[in-house]
């Protein structure tokens, strides 16, 4: 009987205890009280820096892990989904204008039912459907619109990696998770500047 090697043995990504659980709840409200602590200190403009690191660093995360796996586990775009909602909270209880974050949320929502109809066509995993809809609520907190250019700078991110596979004529899929993160942070970064 041979070893199973280290590299393809399935990683756990599911919680396996409450104590996991309540590990991640605590890094949602860890993530919260600092970004309470940012809008009490430096307002609105330290918030959407601050998120857009913390975005950032759940990126660089589920990009290796994608490119690594090819897939986005629930383990960790969920406390994504947490991470974001803390922030439009506190955005939205210093501006006073709840109405951006009920944008914010429909952008999330929009960007989510752009994913599930390339999800059904194919085009895309439905771990990237998972992930849109927490980028979109982030991206969508300055505006609408923003949805639009992240979504193609997704896409034009991913052409080279998609043309490499082509030219190779072999079988493969190119995970899209960190293109999208890197199509949403640019466009993100770029609206706060």
């Amino acid at each position: 009987m041979t070893a199973t090697p280290e590299y393809s043995r399935p990683v756990e990504i599911l919680p396996a205890s409450w104590t996991q659980v309540a590990g991640r709840i605590s890094v949602a409200l860890g993530a919260s009280a600092a970004f309470a602590a940012a809008g009490a200190l430096g307002g609105v403009g330290m918030v959407q820096w601050v998120l857009a690191a913390v975005v950032a660093a759940f990126g660089v995360w589920l990009a290796v892990w994608d490119f690594r796996e090819h897939r986005l586990p629930n383990a960790i775009v969920f406390p994504l989904y947490g991470v974001v909602g803390a922030a439009l909270a506190v955005l939205g209880a210093f501006t006073g204008d709840w109405g951006r974050v009920g944008l914010a949320v429909a952008g999330g929502v929009i960007l989510w039912c752009v994913y599930f109809g390339l999800g059904l066509a194919g085009a895309v995993g439905f771990g990237d459907v998972k992930l849109a809809g927490a980028l979109g609520a982030w991206l969508a907190w300055f505006g609408l619109p923003i949805l639009i250019p992240a979504t193609i700078l997704a896409y034009l991110l991913a052409l080279p990696h998609t043309l490499v596979i082509l030219a190779r004529r072999r079988g493969g899929r190119v995970p899209f998770g960190p293109y999208m993160i890197a199509g949403a942070l640019i466009a993100g970064i770029a609206s706060t500047v």
